[in-house]
């Protein structure tokens, strides 16, 4: 990334309790510095705990933390998917996350994706 990109490498095994605050922390730092007119935001399901390829823990709960602090900036959002090698676990995580950013009341989402 450029001078407005932010990368920050995670030790294999990172999980939601670590990931979470971590992102929340730098996120607000980076808002304040980069002052950005836009979000985009690529959520790359190989994150997932139990991914072939990938070597975190994360669950949903991360994604959906992330993505409710980046909704919650009041920017123009663009949200992406990417990586993530077990179908039905990648299925499931996007089509939550579909579901929260149009806004979809959280009782209301449906967690049971066959």
């Amino acid at each position: 990334g450029g001078p407005s990109a932010v990368n920050v490498p995670l030790a294999e095994g990172c999980s939601d309790q670590t990931f979470i605050p971590l992102f929340d922390s730098i996120f607000s730092e980076a808002l304040l510095r980069f002052e950005p007119s836009a979000i985009i935001l690529q959520c790359g399901a190989d994150a997932l705990s139990g991914d072939p390829v990938g070597v975190f823990n994360l669950t949903a709960a991360s994604y959906l933390s992330s993505l409710q602090a980046c909704t919650s900036a009041g920017l123009p959002l663009l949200v992406l998917g990417g990586g993530g090698y077990h179908p039905p676990s990648v299925a499931k995580l996007w089509a939550l996350l579909t579901q929260a950013a149009a806004g979809l009341p959280e009782h209301q989402r449906h967690r049971d994706v066959p």
